[in-house]
C-alpha cells in the first residue's frame, strides 16, 4: 500500500488546500508557510466573554468592561483561533463551498487542541440553522465542527435539541442592537427536561459580538440548563 501511495504522490504531488503550494510535508494537507499564519489566541482573557486583554495578567477572574456592564447569558466564552488568514479561508470555504480538503485542513489543526475547559459540560450544543437554511446549504457547519472537535464524544453531541423558528437576516454588517432585535426570541427548546441542571457547551464557527451564542444561552437557561460554555473555532479582532 506504501508503493502504491509513493507512486500517486508522485504522479499527483500532494498540495497545501490553503495556498495550493507544492511544498507539503507527507501526510499533511497545509504546507508550514500557511500554518506559521495561524494565530491561537492566548493571553489573559476576560473570565466570561473571552475577550484578551492588551495587558497581560496572572489574574484569571477579570472581566472586560463589556461583561462588567452588561454580563452575558453564558458563563464562558472561548475561542482557539483568530479569525483572519488561514483559519478564516478554511472556515468559509466549508460553510459555504462545502470544501472537503479546507475540511481535511482544519481537522489537522484542530487535532493538538485542548479542549479539557469543556470537560464539565454534560451536553454538546451546536448553534442550529433555520430548516430552510439548512436544507438550501445541505448541512449544519456547527454540527460539523461539534463532531471535529469532540470527536470522542459523539454520544453526547445533541444537534436537534435547540432550533431556530424562523429566518434571520444575516448578521453581517449589522449594529449591535440589529444583531439583537434580530435574533430576539428566535430560539426554542424541543425537550426541556433533556438540559434540565445540565452544563452545556455550546458551539458555532466564529464569535464576533457574542450576540447568537447569547441569544442561545439565554434560551436554553430560560429552560433550565445549570450552565453554559461557548466553545468558537474563531474569534473575530475586535479593535
Amino acid at each position: 500500500m506504501t508503493k502504491i501511495q509513493d507512486c500517486f504522490d508522485l504522479l499527483f504531488p500532494p498540495c497545501c488546500v490553503v495556498c495550493g503550494s507544492r511544498n507539503v510535508q507527507k501526510n499533511r494537507c497545509i504546507c508550514e508557510k500557511c500554518v506559521s499564519k495561524v494565530k491561537p489566541i492566548s493571553g489573559t482573557k476576560c473570565g466570561c466573554c473571552g475577550m484578551v486583554f492588551p495587558v497581560q495578567s496572572d489574574l484569571i477572574s477579570y472581566l472586560c468592561g463589556g461583561c462588567l456592564k452588561k454580563k452575558p447569558s453564558f458563563d464562558a466564552a472561548r475561542s482557539l483561533f483568530w479569525y483572519e488568514a488561514v483559519i478564516k479561508d478554511l472556515l468559509i470555504n466549508i460553510k459555504f463551498n462545502n470544501d472537503t480538503p479546507s475540511l481535511a485542513g482544519l481537522t489537522m489543526l484542530l487535532e493538538k487542541e485542548d479542549l479539557s475547559f469543556f470537560d464539565d459540560c454534560d451536553l454538546i450544543i451546536p448553534v442550529p440553522l433555520h430548516n430552510k437554511r439548512l436544507r438550501k446549504r445541505g448541512f449544519n457547519q456547527s454540527v460539523l465542527l461539534s463532531k471535529l472537535l469532540f470527536c470522542r464524544r459523539l454520544k453526547d453531541i445533541e444537534p436537534f435539541l435547540l432550533s431556530r423558528e424562523r429566518v434571520t437576516q444575516p448578521q453581517i454588517g449589522l449594529s449591535g442592537a440589529e444583531r439583537r432585535k434580530n435574533l430576539k426570541n428566535v430560539f426554542s427548546v424541543k425537550k426541556p427536561k433533556a438540559i434540565h441542571n445540565k452544563n452545556i457547551c455550546l458551539v458555532d464557527d466564529v464569535y464576533t459580538t457574542g450576540t447568537t451564542v447569547d441569544e442561545c444561552s439565554r434560551t436554553l437557561k430560560s429552560h433550565g440548563c445549570e450552565r453554559v460554555k461557548v466553545l468558537t473555532v474563531a474569534r473575530v479582532i475586535t479593535l
